[in-house]
C-alpha cells in the first residue's frame, strides 16, 4: 500500500510540475476527472515498468531505465491523447532560460514536440523522486 501511494504521489507531483513548466497539457471540461485518469495511468505504468524490465532483462537502473521510462511515458501520453480526446497536447512556447549567465532563447514547440518535452520532463522528475526515496 505504501508503494502504491508513493508512486501515485510522485506521479501527481511530476504532472503538476510538468504542467506548470511547459503548460502543454490541454484538459477540457472535466478537468479533475481527466487529471486523475492521467495520474492513475502513469502511476500504473511507473509501478509495473520496473519489474517488467527486470523480467525481460532490460536496464532497471541508471540512464537505460531513464531512457526506457521516457519512451514509455511518451507512448502512454500519445495513446491516452488518442483514446481520450479531451486530453490533448497543445503547441506551447518555452520561455528564456538563464543558466550561469548563459541565456538560452525561448522556443516555440508544436504539439508533437510539446508531448516529447512533457514526457522528458515528467520522466526526469519522477525518476528523481524515485531516486530520492530509495532506501539502502
Amino acid at each position: 500500500m505504501k508503494i502504491l501511494l508513493r508512486v501515485f504521489v510522485f506521479t501527481v507531483i511530476s504532472i503538476i510540475v510538468t504542467q506548470k513548466a511547459l503548460n502543454s497539457l490541454d484538459f477540457s471540461v472535466q478537468q479533475l476527472n481527466l487529471f486523475l485518469l492521467l495520474a492513475v495511468a502513469l502511476s500504473l505504468l511507473n509501478l509495473f515498468s520496473g519489474p517488467i524490465f527486470k523480467l525481460i532483462s532490460l536496464p532497471s537502473e541508471g540512464i537505460g531505465l531513464w531512457i526506457l521510462s521516457f519512451l514509455l511515458t511518451a507512448a502512454m501520453l500519445f495513446v491516452l491523447s488518442i483514446f481520450i480526446p479531451a486530453i490533448s497536447f497543445k503547441a506551447t512556447t518555452v520561455g528564456n532560460l538563464l543558466i550561469s549567465s548563459v541565456m538560452i532563447p525561448s522556443k516555440s514547440l508544436t504539439s508533437f514536440w510539446s508531448l516529447v518535452a512533457s514526457a522528458l520532463l515528467f520522466s526526469s522528475i519522477y525518476r528523481f523522486f524515485s531516486w530520492l526515496s530509495k532506501s539502502k
